[in-house]
């Protein structure tokens, strides 16, 4: 009987060492050369120096230098990149290089060239390239907001709902400051909040409102009935539509004169600002 104890602990003990060193050889599969994994649970870092600091469920990649703070499955697949936490977002091209993730849910860097850019917070944004046409979107910022869409060198959406800086071969430098559903292409022109307001692939225009619309360059349009909307006309114009206009000097009480300091032009006396102006 004693032999038949000796003869089990003697095979208990090989498959406890066996199993031991399989354990070890798996978690060291998923750590690599100088790679950290610190706390939480299924979380890795199969790269070269690279830091998951705690969650679980995340991947640092194979990439070098990536680091995620925590959160939950989040992944990079990139090198030098870093994802703060959340949860679900991803920095997918091996060839990124810089890019940062700062929180928020499902957000996305997964353009091959969109190195050094940034996803600050929100929820199902994406900064990346149209397949089909090959446009960098490298130094671009997404800062918040929710299924905001950036694509192109060196543009900007600040937060909102479902703004969109589209892709082309000139759509460079473009800035949506938040609201609703605005859109901007072209070059180094900007959507200053709003609603439904569209820059239409031109260079050095401003759109502020609600249905604003330039197909012109160099031009500012602020809408603020939103209804109907209102449209430039030409390259280089000054567009503004309210239901009334008050232009006044200082803080628009009368001077010491007695010479008026203020004055209001509404749809009622323009027709007298019309002709004066013909004379």
């Amino acid at each position: 009987m004693m032999m038949n104890m000796n003869m089990f602990s003697k095979a208990a003990i090989v498959t406890a060492a066996i199993v031991y060193r399989t354990l070890i050889v798996q978690v060291e599969a998923q750590i690599g050369e100088g790679s950290v994994v610190r706390q939480g649970e299924d979380n890795i870092a199969p790269g070269k120096f690279s830091t998951v600091g705690g969650g679980e469920q995340n991947n640092a990649g194979d990439g070098s230098y990536n680091a995620i703070g925590g959160g939950i499955a989040n992944g990079i697949n990139g090198d030098k990149c870093t994802i703060a936490g959340g949860s679900d977002n991803q920095i997918t091209e091996r060839t990124i290089i810089g890019s940062t993730i700062s929180g928020g849910s499902s957000n996305e860097i997964r353009d091959s060239t969109s190195s050094f850019s940034v996803i600050t917070g929100g929820g199902g944004g994406l900064l990346f390239e149209d397949d089909n046409i090959g446009v960098p979107t490298e130094e671009s910022t997404l800062s918040g907001g929710n299924e905001n869409r950036v694509r192109g060198k060196g543009t900007v959406i600040t937060g909102g709902n479902k703004n969109t800086i589209p892709s082309s071969s000139k759509n460079i430098n473009n800035v949506i400051t938040g609201g609703n559903f605005n859109f901007a292409s072209g070059n180094g022109s900007v959507v200053v909040g709003g609603f439904g307001s569209i820059i239409n692939g031109c260079k050095y225009s401003i759109l502020l409102g609600k249905r604003t619309r330039t197909d012109f360059d160099n031009c500012m349009v602020i809408g603020l009935t939103g209804d109907p909307s209102v449209s430039a006309t030409k390259r280089g114009q000054f567009l503004a539509d309210a239901k009334s206009f008050r232009f006044q000097i200082g803080n628009g009480s009368n001077n010491k004169n007695g010479d008026i300091s203020t004055t209001k032009i509404t749809d009622e006396n323009i027709n007298k600002l019309i002709e004066a102006l013909k004379e």
